[in-house]
């Protein structure tokens, strides 16, 4: 039974990870990003792997995290690269990082090895909070089991549904997760979370976390960023 909730616009940012995530940033879009959101309270702000240090001075005197990426969006890196990418988050003061998943194993079933990297991962992370993203939007329910089986056992309970690059996240998908893996599964929605109604929507459907580059939007919030995607 999907949960009845209602939280004000002005209270939303508590439960957003917003982000400035994109090919053509550069670092003044992301110093006028972060002044523009260090106020609001949101509950962390994702950034690229090149921006942690200077988002972890930025916003070192205030309660909102810092988040990072690796292997993002497509998961087309090797271990050995995300380790290397997780020991350099763990080393420069982030509080999460987000790490896409062996896609490739995973449309293979190769259910085993996902298993042993995030294993892996987790080791490497060590009090570094690991969110693993399975891309649901390129799933059957039956692989989505079966990657959360697997990641649950490596020794993860926390998930990302997409990165938000292309594929959308669907009220289904986080109804089908937390009906099977309840209490045991934390889940962030990315990917389709644009609105405020598209927020309550996803929370209500057992969403804890939601990540969005439109949160000045959800929350009613009237800023604006100088940066402007291309396209």
């Amino acid at each position: 039974m999907e949960q009845q909730i209602k939280i004000a616009p002005k209270d939303m940012p508590k439960y957003i990870i917003t982000s400035l995530i994109e090919a053509d940033v550069t670092k003044d879009h992301i110093q006028d990003f972060l002044t523009r959101v260090k106020p609001h309270g949101f509950l962390s702000v994702a950034v690229d792997l090149p921006f942690v240090d200077m988002t972890v001075d930025f916003l070192k005197d205030v309660e909102t995290h810092v988040t990072t990426v690796s292997s993002y969006p497509l998961g087309g890196m090797t271990t050995e690269t995300k380790l290397n990418q997780v020991a350099f988050a763990r080393e420069h003061g982030v509080f999460d990082i987000d790490v896409s998943m062996n896609y490739f194993a995973i449309k293979s079933g190769k259910f085993a090895d996902v298993e042993d990297e995030v294993r892996r991962i987790m080791g490497e992370a060590q009090a570094v909070k690991v969110v693993l993203i399975p891309q649901v939007g390129i799933l059957t329910n039956n692989e989505k089991a079966k990657t959360v089986e697997a990641l649950l056992k490596g020794g993860c309970t926390n998930i990302k549904t997409g990165s938000g690059f292309g594929w959308t996240t669907e009220v289904e998908d986080v109804v089908f997760l937390k009906r099977k893996f309840g209490d045991d599964l934390h889940i962030e929605v990315a990917g389709g979370v644009r609105t405020y109604d598209d927020a309550m929507a996803m929370m209500n459907a057992g969403a804890e976390i939601l990540h969005s580059s439109t949160a000045f939007k959800i929350c009613g919030i009237n800023e604006k960023l100088a940066y402007q995607k291309q396209g």
